[in-house]
């Protein structure tokens, strides 16, 4: 079954500390518009018969479940400060009603995996930051390190639809990659800790070569 790609890459940009109810509170409102979509879908894919399955009903399902996983994902980790695990972690926080299921896999709920898990069509990538880009969440006095980037993608039918060659697809999600056989990816970029720290102690020696100056000009 042939089918026409169109990749989009999408990073948000965030601060360090990801919790902002404002940013949950608008991606949580996208996610009823998806489910209502989903729903709608799927009603029309079970009423013909699998063989007459289009290129692009098959897309547009895809489409709709990730935009609504995505949207599902930010809010919670908006409001969290932390990125999901899994839909079961959506399903508890309330954030979605239900699993979407997977038309490749006889509507069986998606999965949420990781790359190595390898590809599964019409299922769902996730990549979430590395150590080295572990974001810092708290106080500055007291802090935590947690993974708050992540890029989400979706498979299409087969591995062979899109090869993905970029090892860079954000400006500042550079440890991710493109996983070959995706019709969409999109994450959310939050600091490093590494960054942000460097911004503070700059601050900082700021402050205290001001200080210094005005001593001087006393």
């Amino acid at each position: 079954m042939g089918l026409l790609i169109v990749v989009i890459v999408l990073t948000a940009i965030a601060p360090a500390s990801a919790s902002h109810p404002a940013v949950a509170d608008y991606h949580a409102g996208k996610i009823s518009k998806y489910e209502s979509g989903i729903s709608d879908m799927r009603t029309e894919l079970e009423s013909i018969p699998v063989e007459n399955w289009g290129d692009a009903h098959l897309a547009e399902y895809s489409s709709l479940a990730f935009w609504l996983t995505y949207h599902a994902y930010t809010a919670y980790l908006f409001t969290y400060d932390d990125i999901p695990n899994d839909f079961n972690d959506l399903l508890t926080a309330g954030f979605i009603s239900e699993i979407p299921g997977n038309p490749l896999r006889e509507w069986e709920p998606m999965q949420v995996l990781e790359i190595s898990d390898g590809f599964s069509a019409g299922d769902l990538v996730i990549q979430t930051a590395p150590a080295s880009h572990y974001s810092i969440v708290g106080s500055f006095e007291s802090y935590d390190l947690r993974p708050l980037s992540y890029e989400l993608s979706v498979y299409g039918p087969s591995e062979s639809h899109f090869q993905g060659v970029s090892a860079n697809p954000s400006e500042g999600n550079t440890w991710a990659i493109q996983p070959s056989g995706i019709l969409v990816m999109a994450g959310v970029y939050c600091e490093s800790a590494d960054i942000t720290l460097e911004k503070i102690e700059a601050r900082l020696n700021a402050l205290e070569e001001d200080k210094i100056e005005e001593g001087e000009n006393e």
